[in-house]
């Protein structure tokens, strides 16, 4: 919802977002995406609990309610004995959960994350998997973009575009794929 369409409708949640102003849009994507970067995009000078803080800031949740949803979503990535630490005090692997944490503070329905294992080694890629599999069997519906194989086939669904257009779309049943439409 940062750039304009020219054709097609897009739906979100079942709000059509073409009909939306400038400011409705960003209310859409504050009050219901949480967005995950592959290079954590953590504010080196705050620490973890502050990181978090920011975006709730912006909703104005009041200090009380922050502090509660902070505390849960630290905890739910293993961090909250880390709460006072800066990112820079941090492996790769802890910094990218922190990311995890503050797009969950939000509690949006849709995550966006952009190969959220791409600076991570390969255990604490797949430990980032593993929470992103358990955060959409507790309801968020998750986007992710990766070149990561392994990790495309631990989605229930794929969406291959190569060089911009829609080159394969697959539905998995454990290990058998079920091609369901192919040039569409």
């Amino acid at each position: 919802m940062l750039e304009p369409f020219s054709e097609g409708d897009y739906i979100l949640d079942g709000v059509n977002v073409g009909s939306l102003n400038d400011n409705q849009r960003a209310d859409c994507r504050n009050q219901k995406i949480g967005f995950i970067f592959q290079g954590f995009n953590l504010i080196p000078d705050l620490n973890l609990y502050e990181n978090i803080e920011v975006p709730l800031r912006y909703r104005g949740i009041k200090a009380k309610e922050r502090k509660r949803t902070i505390e849960q979503c630290l905890e739910q990535v293993g961090l909250a004995s880390r709460a006072k630490h800066l990112p820079q005090q941090l492996s790769g692997g802890q910094q990218q959960r922190v990311a995890i944490a503050r797009a969950l503070a939000g509690k949006p329905r849709f995550l966006l994350a952009d190969e959220p294992t791409g600076n991570l080694d390969s255990l604490m890629a797949r430990q980032v998997m593993e929470l992103l599999e358990q955060i959409n069997r507790d309801g968020a519906t998750i986007i992710m973009v990766t070149h990561d194989s392994e990790l495309a086939r631990r989605a229930p669904r794929n969406i291959q575009v190569v060089d911009g257009q829609l080159a394969d779309f697959t539905l998995y049943q454990g290990a058998q794929p079920i091609n369901v439409a192919q040039g569409v």
